[in-house]
């Protein structure tokens, strides 16, 4: 690569950057691929620059200039780096899409992605009156957003979010805080008197330690009385008229083994949903 410098006014330079050669597609001719940049400050400075660019092109860490937003380049990175990607379930899509456009746009998503810097994190850190749990996670997502925008997109040549000083860390809590067998006892009794069905999946859940998302997933075809299993298949991703399902969060189904007492709970809660699905015009799933 070759470059020089021209002046274009008082305090105000031209870098010219010769990078190869391409082919016009109107004449179908070469001509050289030229980047122009502009310089403000003494020819001593911009001569520093000339030579600074030179040698990242040489380290094949240059980056053209863009002025491209944080919160632009975001918007980029969730329609094509997470949207569209077979890895990432639709729960965690929800996820980095609510962190991005409440949280991080606003804060962050006007200033010029080349100009981001970890002082500029840090202050968002600090300023948010959010917990360090749910601050590590928007760290995570950011950090994974500016690693793309480096490595695949060659937009930045470093990661601010990965020169933060003060990175935010949740408290770990070791302490678990369980029921004791008479509050089980005193809840399920609550449950009992809202209905069959309201204590047969508290009580399965309890018994289980099944997911909630897996609870409400379940089908009876998943459930073998006779044999006191239950077949972990899918997960409730998406409630509402038109629900979503997905596999479970290991990414594979398991059998859990329940209690006599539970499958006879089950038979009961079944037998009552068979007896009023004709009433209510549907079939029992």
């Amino acid at each position: 690569m070759r470059g020089y410098i021209t002046k274009r006014s008082k305090n105000s330079w031209t870098i010219v950057l010769t990078v190869g050669r391409k082919v016009d597609p109107k004449t179908g001719k070469s001509r050289p691929d030229q980047k122009w940049i502009t310089v403000r400050g003494t020819k001593k400075e911009a001569e520093a620059k000339l030579a600074e660019l030179l040698h990242q092109y040489n380290r094949g860490e240059l980056v053209e200039p863009t002025k491209m937003t944080v919160g632009e380049w975001l918007i980029r990175w969730l329609d094509v780096y997470v949207t569209n990607s077979s890895k990432k379930k639709f729960r965690t899509q929800e996820t980095y899409a609510s962190i991005v456009r409440n949280h991080l746009i606003p804060a962050l998503g006007h200033i010029r992605l080349q100009k981001l810097q970890p002082a500029d994190i840090q202050a968002y850190y600090n300023n948010s009156g959010l917990s360090s749990s749910t601050l590590e996670q928007h760290h995570a997502v950011l950090h994974q957003a500016l690693k793309v925008a480096m490595q695949n997109e060659r937009l930045i040549n470093v990661n601010p979010a990965a020169m933060v000083a003060e990175k935010p860390k949740g408290k770990k809590n070791l302490d678990m805080q369980v029921w004791s067998e008479e509050e089980v006892r005193r809840f399920l009794s609550a449950a009992r008197k809202r209905g069959t069905q309201c204590e047969a999946f508290y009580t399965m859940a309890l018994e289980t330690g099944m997911r909630k998302g897996e609870l409400c997933g379940l089908k009876w075809e998943d459930v073998d009385l006779e044999n006191l299993t239950i077949s972990v298949r899918r997960t409730l991703i998406k409630a509402g008229p038109d629900p979503v399902m997905g596999t479970p969060k290991t990414g594979r189904g398991r059998a859990i083994a329940i209690s006599p007492a539970l499958a006879r709970l089950l038979a009961r809660h079944k037998a009552e949903q068979e007896s009023a699905a004709p009433q209510a015009g549907c079939t029992v799933p």
